[in-house]
């Protein structure tokens, strides 16, 4: 995993960082991120993701920065959320309401209806 996009990992090979800002990632943020026990940052944003933040979210007992701005998230944050004990950055800034065109790398567009 440790050579894979996006992925970065510790010297003794432990995904502790996933960075897919501005990969034109489409959907909801799937709950299996959490069961990364040792990830310490996540950052997703400037994607077209919708929904709600994950309340697994809040069981990721490593993680210290969240950065999902530049999304379509919508609804409160989890309460969940609050027993991320190591959070030092949440960053949830500019989210589209109600419909976002997202334009692709490729050129393509995905029309979004949060």
């Amino acid at each position: 995993e440790c050579k894979w996009y996006g992925v970065i990992c510790s010297s003794d090979g432990v995904v502790t960082g996933l960075e897919m800002i501005g990969n034109d990632l489409v959907g909801s943020i799937p709950p299996e991120i959490s069961q990364l026990h040792f990830l310490q940052y996540l950052a997703l944003n400037g994607n077209c993701l919708y929904g709600t933040i994950p309340y697994e979210f809040g069981m990721m007992s490593n993680l210290l920065s969240l950065e999902l701005q530049g999304n379509g998230l919508s609804g409160e944050l989890p309460p969940e959320l609050y027993n991320a004990n190591k959070l030092q950055l949440l960053n949830v800034a500019m989210q589209s309401q109600h419909s976002y065109k997202c334009t692709r790398s490729n050129g393509t567009i995905a029309n979004i209806l949060y």
